[in-house]
């Protein structure tokens, strides 16, 4: 195997590896953004209740309530740039996919020609 191949299907690898990576985080974004939505959900279920506590915390759960928007707005912002740097790391992981296979297929062919040179000079040469 030479050298470029091996140097092609490291870089795949690697690649591999970072889409990975990414993939994982635009996971955990989701997944954080999921939960912010839950716990508004629920804060708001619990402001909609007819507590005999309920005024005296109407302020406080507002302010909770404003602060997780403001969360979930800032997670949504990072969970679409690292939905675009997936997309990136896709089409590098895609293309150095494409130079290894290329690069295999090259190294094959010329395998393939080197021993069917072997076989045509062994049937041209006169036999011992």
């Amino acid at each position: 195997m030479s050298t470029r191949a091996q140097r092609a299907r490291r870089i795949r690898s690697a690649q591999k590896q970072l889409h990975d990576i990414e993939e994982a985080r635009l996971a955990d974004l989701k997944r954080e953004l999921s939960e912010l939505e839950t716990a508004k959900r629920d804060l708001i279920s619990a402001l909609n209740d007819d507590t005999a506590l309920h005024g005296l915390f109407i302020d406080t759960m507002a302010r909770r309530l404003r602060s997780l928007s403001e969360q979930a707005e800032i997670v949504g912002r990072r969970k679409d740039a690292q939905a675009l740097k997936l997309l990136e790391q896709a089409a590098l992981a895609k293309r150095a996919e494409r130079l290894s296979s290329k690069l295999n297929q090259k190294e094959r062919s010329e395998s393939e020609r080197a021993l069917l040179q072997e076989i045509l000079d062994r049937l041209s040469s006169p036999p011992p």
